[in-house]
Parts: structure tokens; sequence; C-alpha cells
């Protein structure tokens, strides 16, 4: 069932934005095994996909949520989310006996004609654990919905100009979504389908990473007059030497922190990543991690990560139930979603932000869910993704030097 709040009065854009009923289509990457009716997959379940667990499948639905669904909602269970149009792309597509294609091109297709043609940006969410296939769309849906609300209310409040180097003109949003089984006490089967899935994750980032070059090949191409190599599109991609319209940015929700952890993982093992991360996300954002409180002092964990992005951001709530749940249900060590991390490392390009003074109880029971359900926290990374950096912004402070950023009302 859906889990609603009372919500404020609206203001004079939402009460134009309204909630209309229309469906809200958003991308996907899926490891998860295949349901079919027939030869037509009309969805996806709780287990690795059947041909293995580094398996991917890729297209698009049309989420039937409204605006008002998007404001309200906590969350929504899978059997009252409403999936309009699943498109699954073939895992090759035959154009012809001499000439085949991965399916994948078609997503990509897609994606740069939102990213170049309408100038939008791209957001991958990762979701967390409890979360089925259809829930991970609501839920990617909801994003684009308050997202793209927030950045218009942002565009006109001539306040913010100041903070908006660079403007989207909207965003997507596609979701990465894993075989957790829905099941909000099986913390451990989903930890074992988490730990199944780095490969499919690592196989999604090096998807992305060939999406970037490829646009920024394209780019390049028609500045130099001829195809550039690949040491020059990587080059290019580090030091945004030229514009290339879109960016791709991250939200890492919960379990999937840990998702994340061992796809990045996977994804450094790659030989082209031999030489040198390029800059191939704009912000990443880890919010309620369910990730141990070094990971960005370890190797084998996100110390590389702000490598990856223009920034990274680290949220984390004291109050998080959902991250204290796991640490007391398997005795892992402390989870940086409700401690932050262990030492304020002198990491470049990323921040720390304690969130707590604006959860609320009332929209996030569970001060867990704040990426989709906070508008505050849909401001800050709105703003970071129009370029704002540090806590020079509307709503940030740092009461300690030495401390962490606090996010205010």
């Amino acid at each position: 069932m859906f889990s609603f709040h009372e919500p404020p009065s609206p203001s004079i854009l939402e009460a134009a934005i309204g909630g209309g009923g229309a469906a809200t289509r958003v991308f996907f990457v899926s490891n998860r095994n295949e349901v079919k009716n027939g030869d037509t997959v009309v969805g996806f379940g709780t287990d690795p996909h059947q041909k293995g667990p580094h398996w991917l499948r890729v297209g698009n639905a049309a989420v039937d949520i409204t605006e008002d669904e998007a404001r309200t909602c906590q969350y929504a269970d899978d059997e009252d989310i409403n999936l309009i149009d699943l498109v699954v792309h073939p895992e090759v597509i035959q154009d012809s006996p001499e000439h085949h294609h991965l399916g994948s091109n078609r997503l990509f297709a897609d994606l740069q004609r939102s990213l170049h043609d309408e100038q939008k940006d791209l957001i991958l969410y990762v979701h967390g654990y409890d979360t089925t296939f259809k829930e991970a769309l609501w839920s990617a849906a909801q994003i684009q919905l308050r997202y793209n609300r927030v950045l218009e209310n942002l565009l006109d409040d001539e306040a913010s100009a100041p903070f908006l180097a660079r403007c989207p003109r909207g965003f997507e949003t596609l979701a990465i979504s894993w075989p957790s089984d829905g099941q909000r006490l099986d913390h451990w089967g989903d930890q074992h389908a988490a730990l199944q899935s780095s490969r499919a994750l690592g196989r999604a980032l090096l998807k992305a990473r060939d999406f970037v070059e490829r646009s920024f090949r394209s780019a390049l191409a028609d500045v130099f007059d001829r195809t550039p190599s690949h040491a020059e599109v990587l080059r290019a991609v580090s030091l945004r030497k030229i514009t290339c319209p879109g960016q791709i940015h991250i939200i890492v929700q919960s379990k999937g922190s840990f998702v994340f952890r061992l796809g990045f993982q996977d994804f450094l093992a790659d030989p082209f990543n031999a030489g040198g991360l390029p800059k191939l996300f704009g912000q990443v954002f880890l919010a309620g991690a369910d990730e141990d409180t070094d990971t960005f002092e370890d190797d084998l964990k996100l110390r590389r990560l702000p490598e990856l992005a223009s920034r990274v951001t680290c949220y984390y709530n004291p109050d998080d139930l959902f991250t204290g749940i796991s640490r007391f249900s398997k005795h892992p060590p402390k989870r940086i979603g409700n401690a932050g991390p262990a030492r304020l490392v002198d990491l470049a390009n990323v921040d720390i932000v304690n969130c707590a003074r604006v959860i609320d109880p009332a929209t996030d029971g569970f001060g867990h869910f704040y990426a989709r359900t906070n508008d505050v926290l849909a401001r800050d990374m709105v703003l970071s993704m129009c370029g704002a950096s540090g806590e020079i912004r509307p709503h940030r402070q740092r009461p300690n030097p030495a401390g962490p950023i606090h996010l205010v009302r």
C-alpha cells in the first residue's frame, strides 16, 4: 500500500505542475530473472538472471505515478504499482544477416536523444534492500518528478542564480536494479544477492563509461575533423575540454552502496582503467549508505571513487533506523549511513553531510528514504548537479571547521 503524509499547501508552481495522472518514463538496467508470458518478457523477479548474475537486460517503462504521489509518498508496495508499458530490448538486434548489435545500443540511442538533443542530465539510481523491480522503477520515477520540480523552483528563484553554474533542462532517471527480494526482514538474503551482483554492476558502470566516451568521441570528431584516439577521448572527458551536453550522476541508496562498492571494484579491474580514471560522472551521492565507515580510506572499498566524479557527497543521519537495523542484524562495523565516516579524511571532492536536522518523521518515519522524499535534500543535490560546491549555499552550515557539513531548514 502507499504510505502518505499530509502535504504542505502547494505553491503556485506545484499547482501548475499538478497531478495530471500522466505516466513517467524511466530507463533500467537489471540482472534479475526474467518473468515471461510465452516468449515475451513481462517483468523481472527476485532471483538473479537465468543465465547468471552477471547477465544484464535493459529497457524502459512508463510508471503510473502522479506528481502528488511523488511528493507525498514515502514508498509504494509492489502490488500497488502499475507499469503501463514495459519495453525490454532484445539481447541482440539482427538488422540483417550480416549486421547485428547489442540491445543496449537502443538504450544508448534513447539516452543520447535525452542528454544531447534535449540537454537533460541522467541520474543513475542504485536502490537499497527490500526492493522489487517494480518498486525500483517507481522510486526512480519519484526521484525524476521530485528533482525536476525542485529544478523548476530553483530556476524561478532569482536568489538561487549565483549557485547555478550550469543548468540542465531536466533529469531522466535510470534504475540499476539488482535482485533484492522485497522482504523487509531478509537482510541476509539481500546481502547474498548483493554479493552475486558485483559483476553486473561493474558491467553497468563499464557501459556508462562507454556511453560517455561515445558522446565525447562524437563531439571531438567535429572539432578535430577526424576520429579521435582512445587516449584523446579520455583526456577530454577528464579535463572537460569540450562541452558535451548532459552529465551522468549517481544516487546510491542503503544496501545499494554495498552492491555499488563491489561493482566499482570490478570496474577498476578493467584493463582500460589501468592508466587512471577519467571523470566520467558529474555527482555521486551516497544516501543512507549501508557501508563501512572506513570506505573512503580503503583501496578495496570506495577510496578511489572521487577520481571518477566531479564530486562525491555522503549524506548520513544518526537516527537512520534501517542502517541501525543492518548493523545489529548482521553485526558489521558501524555504518556510514548513520554514523558518518570514521575519520573526516582529507579527500578532495568529497562532502560529508549530516542531514539529521532536516529529516521530518512525518514524511520519513525511518529517517532513511530522504533522497526520494525530502525537498531540502533534493534541493541540495540539484544544486550540486547544477555546479554549486562546498557549504556556501542555502541550507548548508559547517559549525565546526573540522567537522561535517550540516543541512538546516
